[in-house]
């Protein structure tokens, strides 16, 4: 068709006509053929069942249901009993949510299924989905079984990851020593459920969950904690709070660390917590400005600048007579300066 016949160019609607939402226009380029043609084939005849689709467009029931876990998992079509239910049985929200572009798996079934034949024609007929496999197999450090493989395009058909994002998301999970495929799975639906659904997302996701494994690993080392445990409850709580609530580096936290055992003579993770408390609760935020407090407090009452940052005759007497184990008694920090002007 030239360009001039292109002007010409005139749709002939007959009785009827099938409208398309948008967003099926920027699936087109990752939607398979099948699932286009049921779609067309559902908008058609929304009244259809799967077995009617099925024989309209020459493809199985099974099929059917994948196209339509496909198209509702992008966010094209959805079951008006299933909202009307969730509207139902949902208690009204105390706040206003943020709208995602994808709903909650949770909302959107079971991942589909393919079996051995059609995996087959997807890795003949699709050079990303070989690669993506070869890939994956290879972080993996195993041949995956034709349920595996499944499950993997499932991941790129159903939820959309891209097949690079499901290579990274392999190699992490290598690289953490949890390589199944079942563990892959789950991983993925919770990143999709908490909007982590593209490669550069992903990779920042994985970056900040590295350098909290590390600085973790950094404190617990500091105050020879037992490397083969898992952390309890509250150690995760407090390490959690110096780290991501009040955003302290190793360096801060090293601080609180020297001044715990200058003052009570042993490494003490209840102790060093009420200092990082009580710094946060002064607004002092950077290494920087904890020394320069430190330095004016010691030059106030009197001591060198390299000597002792705290009063222990002022501040922690008391808490020298407490016990700092796992009663959670944290210690008494002495207010700054500039605290004191306020009060």
């Amino acid at each position: 068709m030239s360009k001039n016949e292109n002007k010409n160019l005139r749709v002939n609607y007959g009785q009827s006509v099938v409208v398309l939402p948008g967003a099926v226009a920027d699936m087109i380029g990752s939607a398979k053929k099948t699932d286009i043609c049921i779609l067309i084939a559902l908008l058609t005849d929304v009244s259809a069942d799967s077995e009617q689709v099925a024989q309209k467009c020459g493809v199985t029931a099974e099929t059917v249901e994948r196209a339509i876990a496909y198209w509702r998992g992008a966010g094209v079509i959805s079951f008006c009993e299933e909202k009307k239910a969730e509207a139902e049985s949902a208690p009204a929200p105390e706040k206003p949510k943020t709208k995602t572009k994808q709903s909650k798996r949770a909302d959107l079934g079971e991942l589909p299924s393919y079996s051995s034949s059609e995996i087959a024609g997807m890795v003949e007929s699709d050079r990303d989905v070989a690669l993506m496999i070869d890939e994956c197999e290879r972080a993996l450090g195993k041949i995956l079984r034709v349920g595996e493989i499944a499950k993997l395009i499932a991941l790129r058909d159903y939820l959309g990851f891209a097949p690079d994002y499901i290579i990274a998301l392999c190699e992490h999970c290598a690289k953490i020593g949890k390589n199944t495929v079942h563990y892959l799975v789950t991983t993925a639906v919770a990143l999709y459920d908490d909007g982590i659904t593209d490669k550069e997302t992903l990779d920042e996701h994985l970056r900040r969950a590295q350098e909290k494994h590390d600085i973790e690993i950094q404190i617990r080392s500091l105050f020879g904690m037992n490397m083969t445990r898992a952390l309890t409850s509250k150690e995760k709580r407090i390490i959690d709070d110096w780290t991501v609530t009040y955003g302290y580096g190793i360096e801060i936290i090293k601080l609180a660390y020297e001044i715990t055992v200058d003052t009570i003579k042993e490494p003490n993770l209840n102790y060093a917590n009420g200092i990082l408390q009580r710094w946060y609760a002064s607004e002092l935020k950077t290494e920087d400005d904890i020394k320069a407090q430190l330095e004016a407090d010691a030059k106030a009452k009197g001591e060198p600048a390299a000597g002792k940052s705290f009063d222990s005759t002022d501040f922690f007497e008391a808490a020298l007579r407490r016990s700092y184990g796992d009663s959670g008694a944290t210690p008494e920090v002495p207010v700054t300066t500039d605290n004191k002007k306020r009060k």
